[in-house]
């Protein structure tokens, strides 16, 4: 069952990838990984950024996820109610 999406964005954590990584990039944590593969292995930006990345893992034989913003504190939970709302639909129906 096809799904259309919405092209607004989910400001997770802003409408662009570039302005999401800046604001997230207190929040990164330092030393894990080398910033090619930090942006290979996670998603920033509209919904519909997000929404690709995961399903590149679904395609791959993923089945669980771990999605947490990377924002400030006092944005922590409109994120995580936006990817409720927004996100996690888009596997549930399958």
């Amino acid at each position: 069952m096809a799904t259309q999406r919405r092209s607004e964005p989910l400001r997770l954590v802003a409408d662009t990838e570039d302005a999401a990584l800046a604001m997230a990039q207190p929040y990164i944590p330092r030393g894990r990984v080398d910033e090619a593969t930090m942006r290979q292995c996670t998603a920033f930006g509209p919904v519909d950024r997000l929404l690709d990345r995961v399903e590149e893992y679904v395609k791959a034989g993923a089945s669980k996820f771990i999605l947490r913003p990377l924002c400030p504190p006092d944005r922590m939970l409109d994120q995580l109610a936006r990817m409720a709302e927004r996100v996690c639909p888009e596997y549930h129906r399958r």
